[in-house]
């Protein structure tokens, strides 16, 4: 499995917000080359970059996670953004201009995902990175459970 960190399937999210050089294009391409060498293509994507409202971040998670459903992606991690001393986005922070992915933000991404049915083949196929403290692992085990029982 090779890991590619998309973070958006969205073009001016991932201009924008991210500023990463990463295009759908050449995503799409490495994803084909992961492929043709018959390794699966994992992929991370960002909940709530900066400049995004929660509700936009949701929206974001979600088109980007059923995008990479579509373009074949095995294995998709959502990783709420976290907040690293000495960053731009602790400026952000510092400044009141960015404000944190909530967990309700967390969880209606899992249920829209479910409502939408999600890769529906797979119990989890969504893992969730989190490395803030207000979701321990018991509290992932129960969203896993709630949001994606069979």
């Amino acid at each position: 499995m090779v890991g590619l960190g998309l973070q958006s399937a969205d073009d001016e999210i991932r201009k924008v917000c991210i500023r990463t050089p990463l295009s759908k294009e050449m995503f799409l391409q490495a994803h084909k080359i992961i492929h043709e060498f018959g390794y699966s293509t994992k992929c991370y994507i960002l909940l709530k970059p900066p400049f995004l409202l929660q509700k936009e971040a949701i929206e974001d998670t979600v088109n980007s996670a059923i995008w990479l459903q579509e373009q074949g992606v095995e294995d998709i991690t959502i990783c709420p953004i976290r907040i690293a001393n000495g960053t731009v986005l602790k400026d952000l922070f510092d400044k009141k201009l960015y404000a944190q992915p909530k967990l309700a933000s967390l969880v209606e991404c899992l249920r829209q995902l479910r409502e939408k049915k999600f890769m529906p083949e797979c119990l989890f196929p969504v893992r969730i990175v989190m490395s803030w403290k207000l979701l321990c692992h018991q509290d992932a085990n129960f969203l896993r459970k709630k949001y994606f029982a069979a």
